[in-house]
């Protein structure tokens, strides 16, 4: 039941994944109104009040939270795809968030590049034209300009790779960086920059571009200048609220910044990651809200904890799958705690995996050491290939 001298907070998406979000605001005093285009969205019951409407439909999401009469403090929409629907919102509701064309230009692979000057770590680009060669040689990676996810990335490694390029959607073409990749966070206010958690993710660019995992990074000299390269952008563009970025570090250790958000990284990362050391990115932010101070805990513990993704392959639709036959504990050398669903019996997914709408399944786990990107290699091969045999 909703209490009307009680402040809320609005999520657009109430599914599973947002359940420790929803929980967080809850610790706080909040209410929760909770928005979904699912009727059965798996975390509606935690709402005090659940509107069936789709999120991107900003004139009925703003006319049917309006018309309820509460007083809102915050929205929560942890996604690409719903940071226009709540900007917008924030805006018509009064709420401090990033400004609007700010947020949508950063959406933009592209043009985000034009929001400073001339920086030594964006990699270089072009605008992808039909010409005999390719204007940065080989090789090179393509994107499209709006996208998230890694859907519709590719190394495009030669002439007749290069050849083969048609794409219905504009794309750009970057320099392909041999390197590793660190996910970082902020929070920034008018008067402060508070650095957050972040994760070193795990790629098999051999077989598609989709992360097959994380772990928690816990290194500051490694971290400083990532947070520095974010850090030198967003004062250039007088930023404020939410960013998280993904940051490529080279074989002679130069940081480049790959792409950015105005939101904090997904919450299988910020909720149910970094919640093993004490450390969830929206009960701090509800924290921030409610108090105007944001909860100062450290990023580090003696394990490193992260996920692994498992994938279903050969399939458009997801079968039927058991996950308590699915090991846990001691996996070799790693400690696996639990298993989280994306994907449930009957989504649609791709044959093979093309963006983490294709991850089926979070392995999360706890672990000694951080892996080598080789010996993650391994063990993710190992795991899927008992998720294989499972549903297979």
């Amino acid at each position: 039941m909703l209490n009307f001298m009680i402040d809320s907070v609005v999520f657009l998406g109430v599914n599973d994944i947002q359940k420790s979000a929803l929980l967080n605001a809850k610790y706080y005093g909040f209410n929760c109104v909770g928005i979904d285009i699912n009727r059965d969205a798996k975390s509606k019951n935690l709402c005090d009040i659940f509107l069936n409407i789709d999120c991107t439909n900003i004139s009925q999401v703003y006319a049917q939270v309006k018309a309820l009469k509460v007083n809102i403090k915050a929205l929560w929409a942890n996604n690409d795809i719903l940071i226009p629907s709540r900007l917008v919102l924030s805006y018509l509701f009064g709420l401090q968030d990033t400004s609007i064309k700010t947020g949508i230009t950063l959406l933009d692979k592209l043009s985000f590049r034009g929001l400073v000057g001339q920086k030594d770590y964006l990699i270089p680009w072009d605008t992808f034209k039909k010409k005999d060669e390719c204007p940065l040689g080989y090789p090179v990676i393509i994107k499209p300009y709006i996208g998230s996810g890694s859907q519709g990335i590719r190394i495009i490694n030669n002439p007749s790779e290069y050849d083969a390029i048609n794409f219905e959607n504009p794309i750009i073409i970057e320099r392909y960086i041999p390197g590793s990749e660190l996910g970082i966070n902020i929070f920034k206010t008018e008067r402060s920059t508070h650095r957050l958690g972040s994760v070193y993710r795990y790629f098999d660019h051999v077989s598609h571009h989709v992360p097959i995992g994380t772990i928690t990074e816990y290194d500051e000299n490694l971290l400083d200048k990532a947070y520095g390269v974010l850090e030198d952008y967003l004062t250039d563009i007088e930023f404020y609220g939410m960013a998280k970025a993904d940051i490529l570090i080279d074989s002679n250790g130069k940081h480049y910044l790959i792409e950015l958000s105005s939101r904090f990284h997904g919450e299988i990362d910020t909720e149910y990651i970094f919640s093993n050391v004490n450390y969830s990115l929206s009960k701090k932010y509800f924290g921030y809200v409610k108090d105007g101070i944001l909860p100062n805990t450290t990023f580090k513990d003696d394990h490193h904890y992260g996920y692994i993704s498992l994938f279903v392959k050969g399939c458009t639709t997801v079968p039927e799958i058991d996950l308590s036959e699915l090991p846990t504990g001691d996996f070799h050398g790693l400690e696996i705690l639990s298993y989280m669903p994306h994907r449930y019996c009957g989504d649609t997914i791709n044959l093979a995996p093309q963006s983490t709408y294709d991850i089926v399944i979070f392995a999360i786990f706890k672990s000694k050491i951080k892996y080598l990107n080789h010996e993650f290699l391994v063990l993710s091969r190992l795991l899927n290939k008992e998720f294989e045999d499972l549903y297979e």
